[in-house]
C-alpha cells in the first residue's frame, strides 16, 4: 500500500493540522500519568518532524465519550500539560476546536508554535460526519497530517472529510503502523502465530478468518475459545475441557486452551496447562501477534495466564506485534513493553486490518 506521507508535502513553513490520538486514561488527580502516555509519546516524532521544518503545529484529537457535549473531564487540558513535559516546550491550548477565538489564536501562530484545540467530540458533528465541520477544521491549515491510527477504522469528520479539504498526508506514526501490520500479513517470518484473546466474538473471528490461512497457529484465549466452540455448537464443561479433536477441518490450525480457571460456572482465565501448551508454540515462533488478554484481566485473580503470556512474549527473538488496550496496559504492567517490537496504538483500528478490511482514514491517503 503506497501512502502519501510527509516526504510527499512541501511543509516547510506552512501551518499544518495534526489528527493525533489522545485518547488516553486520566488519574484521580485529573493528570495523565506518565505510565499511561504511550498514545502522546508515539505522536511525538510527527511534531518533532514539523518542528524541524519551521511548522505552526495545530494539533486536534478526541478524548473519552462526551457524545456531542462539552464535559469537564474529557476535556484535553491535561494531555496539553503532558505535552509540553515531553516536548519541553510550550504548547498553546483553546477551549474550543471551532469558533472565531479559536481562529484568531491560529491566525497568531507562529513558526515553531503549537497549539492543542479542545476535544473533537464535544460537537455532536465529529461523530457523524460533517462537511461544514470538517471544513472549518480545514480552514486553519495549509495542509493535514493523519496520525491517529486509533481512529483510521471511523468514518469521522477529523478522519474521512477533512482530506477532502486539504492535501493530506500520514504522520509518521500512521505510516509505521501501516508498514509493519502489512509486513505480518503479507510476509510474516514462519512459524508465524497469532494470539487472540479478549472476550468480543464477533470482533475477532473476521480476524481468526482472515489469519487462518496466513498463520501456522492461532492461539484462542478462554473467553474467546469458549465464544469459538458455542459458534461451532460445540460445548464446554468443567472437567471435559480438551476439545482440540473437536475443532472443525477448515480450522485446522487453530489451538483451543486444555484447561481453564473457572469460578460460578463461567470461564475467567486459561489454565496452568494451557499456558504451558501456548509457551512451547511461542518458544517456536518467528512471527508473533497479540491481541487481547487471555482471562478476565481487570480481576487480579484472573490475570495470571496473560501475565504469563506477556513475559513468554517478551523472551522470544520472533518478531513480535502487540495491540489492545488491555493488553498494552499488560506489558505496562509486566515492564515488557520495550521487549515488543510495535506495539499498536489502535485496538479497534489493528483488528479491522487483520480481518483483511480496509481502513477508511487510510485509504483517503493512498496515493
Amino acid at each position: 500500500m503506497e501512502l502519501r506521507t510527509l516526504k510527499n508535502l512541501h511543509i516547510k513553513n506552512k501551518k499544518i493540522l495534526v489528527r493525533c490520538d489522545f485518547n488516553v486514561p486520566l488519574g484521580s488527580d485529573n493528570k495523565v500519568n506518565k505510565s499511561e502516555d504511550y498514545k502522546i509519546r508515539q505522536t511525538l516524532p510527527t511534531i518533532k518532524y514539523l518542528l524541524k521544518n519551521n511548522c505552526s503545529i495545530i494539533l486536534i484529537s478526541h478524548l473519552g465519550r462526551p457524545e456531542g457535549r462539552r464535559v469537564k473531564r474529557f476535556s484535553l487540558l491535561p494531555v496539553r500539560d503532558r505535552l509540553e513535559k515531553l516536548l519541553k516546550r510550550k504548547v498553546k491550548f483553546s477551549n474550543d476546536c471551532i469558533g472565531l477565538k479559536t481562529s484568531k489564536i491560529i491566525s497568531e501562530l507562529k513558526p515553531k508554535e503549537i497549539i492543542l484545540l479542545e476535544n473533537l467530540r464535544f460537537h455532536p458533528e465529529e461523530e457523524h460526519g460533517s462537511q461544514s465541520f470538517a471544513k472549518k477544521l480545514a480552514s486553519y491549515a495549509d495542509f493535514f497530517v493523519q496520525d491517529a491510527f486509533g481512529v483510521c477504522h471511523r468514518d469521522h469528520s477529523s478522519v474521512t472529510f477533512i482530506p477532502r479539504y486539504l492535501r493530506s498526508a500520514a504522520g509518521l506514526l500512521v505510516e509505521k503502523e501501516v508498514k509493519v501490520l502489512e509486513k505480518v500479513m503479507k510476509k510474516p517470518k514462519k512459524p508465524a502465530i497469532a494470539i487472540i484473546g479478549g472476550i468480543k466474538i464477533e470482533t475477532k473471528l473476521p480476524v481468526i478468518d482472515n489469519l487462518k490461512d496466513k498463520f501456522d497457529h492461532i492461539l484462542l484465549s478462554s473467553a474467546i475459545s469458549y465464544e469459538f466452540l458455542k459458534e461451532n455448537k460445540i460445548k464446554l464443561e468443567k472437567g471435559k475441557e480438551d476439545l482440540q479433536d473437536r475443532v472443525p477441518k477448515n480450522y485446522s490450525n487453530i489451538i483451543l486452551p486444555v484447561d481453564y480457571r473457572w469460578d460460578k460456572g463461567r470461564v475467567f482465565d486459561t489454565g496452568k496447562k494451557s499456558i504451558k501448551l501456548f509457551k512451547d508454540y511461542i518458544k517456536r515462533a518467528k512471527t508473533i501477534v497479540w491481541n487481547g488478554p487471555l482471562g478476565m484481566y481487570e480481576d487480579k485473580r484472573f490475570r495470571d495466564g496473560t501475565f504469563k503470556i506477556a513475559k513468554a512474549i517478551s523472551k522470544s527473538k520472533a518478531f513480535k506485534v502487540v495491540g489492545g488496550g488491555e493488553t498494552v496496559n499488560t506489558l505496562l504492567d509486566t515492564k515488557t513493553f520495550d521487549k515488543m517490537n510495535h506495539v499498536s496504538t489502535g485496538g479497534g483500528a489493528m483488528l479491522e486490518f487483520l480481518s483483511g478490511k480496509k481502513l477508511l482514514g487510510v485509504e483517503v491517503l493512498k496515493i
